[in-house]
């Protein structure tokens, strides 16, 4: 399982390390993909499981302009990396633009994946999340998951 949020670091040639403790969890071979929109992170998935996480969040055949454009931007972008014997994971140039990393990074386990943030938009995010109003959201996300629960039953 994928948890915590730890900083990580870029070298030179792009490599991001992956925290010891989620290696085991990714296995060798990851994909990196960007964060549904409106968000700019990254998603990095061990390869097994990327095909779930698509089956969860694009329908069996895209039809609208809307999906096309969603799994494009998440087909389209991903990356498929190996995990280097020291960990590491070459995260290409293109991603790294998209997700505003140019130096400081964060990784945020996600229980099936890692969120790949740059520190700084993750700070914000944060920040943000404790003023009245990003805590009034997360209220509402309480509420609306608990009506979701209670509509799909137990469990679900």
């Amino acid at each position: 399982m994928l948890t915590g949020s730890i900083d990580v670091a870029f070298d030179r040639a792009g490599r991001m390390t992956i925290p010891a403790r989620h290696r085991a969890s990714l296995g060798e071979d990851v994909i990196i993909c960007p964060a549904l929109p409106p968000a700019s992170n990254l998603l990095l998935f061990d390869a097994a499981r990327f095909p779930e996480f698509l089956a969860g969040v694009l329908p069996a055949e895209c039809i609208t302009d809307e999906e096309l454009d969603l799994k494009r931007r998440l087909v389209g972008g991903a990356y498929d990396a190996k995990v280097d014997k020291a960990g590491r994971v070459l995260v290409p140039e293109m991603l790294r633009e998209y997700a505003g990393i140019d130096g400081a990074a964060k990784s945020v386990g996600m229980l099936t994946h890692l969120e790949i943030w740059a520190a700084g938009l993750h700070d914000d995010w944060d920040r943000e999340g404790r003023t009245p109003e990003g805590a009034e959201r997360m209220r509402r996300a309480r509420q609306d998951l608990r009506a979701r629960r209670s509509l799909n039953g137990p469990g679900q």
